[in-house]
């Protein structure tokens, strides 16, 4: 991932610098939050709980994205200004990045005798309903007649 700083603010006042990012990201996917903030962190050299990410603009059809992150001096200034909800989500974004990965794993091992039983099962099931549903339809009919040619 390539990084080009476009602009920066220092905002001395609540103790944070605001810093505008270019990023230049590998695939179609725009990369999630937790993954851009330990990128940024490296790429800024500082801590990855002291940025909090504001916005991610991803430019349609090309692999690059505008990213406005704010860089604190400390993590009580973060949870101050950024809220305690908002560290809690990065956190909880950071677990199910991490709970993707383990899933993908399991999912790469299936099954296939599992898959093709109940398809073969379900195929044969309509084809008896509808054949046995058009021989009701056909006596219904006949049984009409009889009745009518009685009357």
């Amino acid at each position: 991932m390539k990084m080009e700083v476009l602009k920066e603010k220092d905002v001395t006042l609540m103790d944070r610098r605001r810093v505008t990012l270019l990023v230049d990201f590998e695939g179609k996917a725009t990369p999630s939050s937790a993954s851009l903030r330990k990128d940024v962190a490296s790429f800024l050299k500082t801590k990855p709980n002291l940025i909090s990410i504001r916005h991610i603009y991803q430019k349609f059809g090309d692999a690059k994205a505008k990213v406005i992150v704010h860089v604190y001096k400390s993590e009580d200034k973060l949870k101050l200004f950024e809220g305690e909800s908002a560290v809690y989500k990065e956190e909880k974004a950071e677990s199910s990045e991490e709970k993707a990965e383990s899933s993908e794993e399991k999912a790469e091992s299936p099954s296939e005798e599992k898959a093709e039983s109940p398809s073969e099962e379900k195929a044969e099931s309509p084809s008896e309903e509808k054949a046995g549903s058009s021989e009701e339809k056909a006596e219904s009919p006949s049984e009409d007649k009889e009745v009518k040619e009685e009357n």
